[in-house]
């Protein structure tokens, strides 16, 4: 179960990086998703009736459980980062400055940040805690502030009808209006394909009338104990190791359709502006090094990592996932957001200078973890070669492709 959670995982620390042994960091854009949460208000209104629901059970070998069971999910720690959600962010930051000690340490000039560091968190209060737990570990030890001499980092927020790089889709306005009933459209064959069987047999072994809904806010429940308590025996004990597989794949696909490559005319150019962004931090730093961003944080959602993935054409299928996908293209299919979508699932883009050349590089690197651009057979390419990947693709524009 602790593999099949999407984006309700808990982050997966990455393998020991290799090192850059002919290159110098000079720059890192970092775009991170938010920590481990409690759910956002329909998750906690959820799980609640489900609870409601499953008391009313007699099947105390299923639900026995229930009656010990300490519910966290109160309404007043909604979308709040938990502890683990906090460790995840903070120990990023510690990883980070261990990797890049003299890069960090070259922020900060004598007892101030240099303004070429640049920290930005979406409208939630979730991505501000996220940054600033970030920023946290990977400046310990190198202010003055307290026993673990911290230094105050800024940090900017937009709000989320201005903010069309790290929450586009609250931006746009044809995303708003199509999103929802067009990827309900798209999931219905599916959830009736895989969640109505399962609805049917929980409502025999309960002795209850159980709806698809419910069995989707139990599905929610079961991943969230999962993520936030560690456990699978509560929620989880409702479902086969089957039933689990499918509705991982549901939750991929509701996924797949809203925010990524699912739904190209709505979503092939939400990234647009960030990627034009990350280009414009590269450009600047590589003709005027002395005053451009060295360092650029960004802290969002799934709904700014996934349409940059789409953007940069990663974990895409060879075929559409869809109604018509066979069970062994789903097996085998790599838009698996429990590989990669999980809490505090990040994209670092880093320029870098070759020692004895100077030849300037690019490395990306999904969860701290390096990783060949489609059409590369190596993980640092030239920065020239960058640009050629990226360029054709610039000649969207955000405002036109959202306009109604």
């Amino acid at each position: 179960m602790m593999n099949h959670t999407g984006s309700n995982g808990n982050y997966v620390l990455p393998h020991k990086q290799e090192e850059l042994e002919e290159y110098q960091v000079k720059q890192v854009q970092l775009i991170v998703r938010h920590g481990t949460r409690y759910p956002v208000h329909s998750g906690m209104v959820a799980i609640n009736d489900a609870l409601e629901i499953l008391r009313t059970s007699s099947n105390r070998a299923l639900v026995g459980w229930i009656d010990e069971y300490h519910n966290d999910y109160l309404f007043r720690r909604t979308g709040q980062l938990d502890l683990h959600g906090q460790h995840e962010l903070y120990l990023m930051g510690r990883r980070f400055a261990n990797r890049h000690q003299e890069f960090v340490e070259a922020l900060v000039d004598q007892d101030i940040l240099t303004t070429q560091m640049q920290v930005s968190a979406s409208w939630s209060s979730r991505t501000l805690q996220s940054a600033y737990a970030f920023c946290l570990g990977a400046f310990e030890q190198i202010g003055t502030l307290g026993l673990s001499k911290v230094i105050p980092v800024p940090i900017f927020s937009q709000s989320k009808q201005n903010d069309s790089l790290i929450a586009p889709h609250k931006c746009c306005p044809k995303w708003q209006k199509e999103a929802k009933p067009s990827t309900a459209y798209h999931m219905a064959p599916v959830v009736n394909r895989y969640v109505i069987p399962i609805a049917q047999r929980l409502g025999d072994e309960l002795a209850l009338p159980i709806a698809v809904a419910d069995v989707l806010n139990f599905f929610d429940a079961c991943t969230s104990d999962v993520a936030l308590k560690h456990t699978v025996d509560t929620f989880c004990k409702l479902f086969t190791k089957q039933d689990i597989l499918e509705l991982e794949y549901i939750d991929d696909l509701k996924h797949y359709y809203k925010y990524s490559y699912g739904l190209p005319d709505l979503n092939s150019d939400m990234a647009c502006d960030l990627v034009k962004s990350i280009l414009q931090n590269i450009d600047e730093m590589d003709n005027h090094p002395d005053t451009a961003t060295k360092f650029d944080l960004k802290a969002g959602h799934s709904e700014t990592l996934l349409p940059l993935r789409y953007f940069l054409g990663l974990h895409k299928d060879h075929e559409k996932l869809s109604q018509n996908t066979t069970d062994k293209q789903i097996e085998e299919r790599l838009y698996r957001l429990s590989n990669f979508g999980f809490f505090a699932n990040n994209i670092a883009f880093e320029l870098l200078v070759h020692k004895y050349t100077k030849q300037k590089a690019i490395r990306v690197l999904e969860n701290e973890v390096p990783i060949q651009l489609p059409g590369f057979n190596k993980t640092v390419i030239t920065l020239k070669q960058f640009r050629s990947f990226i360029e054709p693709k610039l000649q969207c524009n955000f405002t036109s492709f959202c306009a109604l």
